[in-house]
């Protein structure tokens, strides 16, 4: 009678079906004693810190960040293409000055970047009001600029802005990105030793 050849499987160790059942009674589990609160991970912290944005800040507080955005970024730009001729405009005949008006004026008409322009407003616009006051005439305008700049520097451009749409999608990437590594760590090869011998007493 031909011999049988029996295949023998290391008993200490685990197969990837046991492991992943496990796994998935123990993710069931923890679910269902979790409380549900969510906890805020360092990237979204950093991304609310870097924008400006807080997720408590409801509907009716945006819409008047986006109001405030849109005439004190046009009043910006406006104060700086009024006085100039339609010849200057058209050959992009703008100063320093000009140039940081107009970036700052748009920055918050979309809300893009809105916290990192605000601040490079206000070391613009304070060292031009510290050295109009060492001069002996201090510059009301570039105070007021400054003040308007810090405002949103504290609040944020709101939920209504280029920049919630960039956190947003800069968070789902990374959700997506840990979902995928959570899963590759899941279907990692497991290694074991297998033994074939014959079984004579079979015959």
């Amino acid at each position: 009678m031909n011999d049988v050849q029996v295949i023998s499987v290391n008993p200490t160790k685990k197969t990837l079906g046991e492991k992943l059942f496990k796994e998935e009674s123990f993710a069931r589990i923890s679910r269902t004693i979790s409380s549900g609160r969510k906890i805020a991970s360092p990237l979204k912290k950093f991304l609310n810190v870097m924008f400006g944005l807080n997720p408590g800040v409801n509907r009716l507080v945006s819409v008047k960040m986006l109001a405030l955005r849109i005439v004190c970024g046009s009043i910006m730009i406006a104060s700086v293409l009024l006085p100039m001729s339609p010849e200057s405009i058209l050959a992009l005949d703008f100063g320093p000055h000009s140039i940081i008006m107009c970036a700052l004026g748009l920055s918050l008409i979309s809300g893009m970047l809105t916290r990192i322009s605000s601040l490079a407003g206000i070391a613009w616009f304070g060292t031009l009001l510290f050295n109009s006051m060492m001069d002996g005439t201090p510059d009301v305008l570039a105070g007021a600029i400054a003040m308007i700049m810090t405002v949103f520097v504290i609040m944020g451009p709101g939920n209504y802005s280029v920049d919630q749409l960039a956190r947003r999608a800069m968070f789902i990437s990374a959700r997506r990105s840990s979902r995928r590594n959570n899963r590759t760590d899941k279907h990692e090869t497991f290694g074991y030793r297998a033994y074939t011998s014959v079984d004579r007493r079979v015959g």
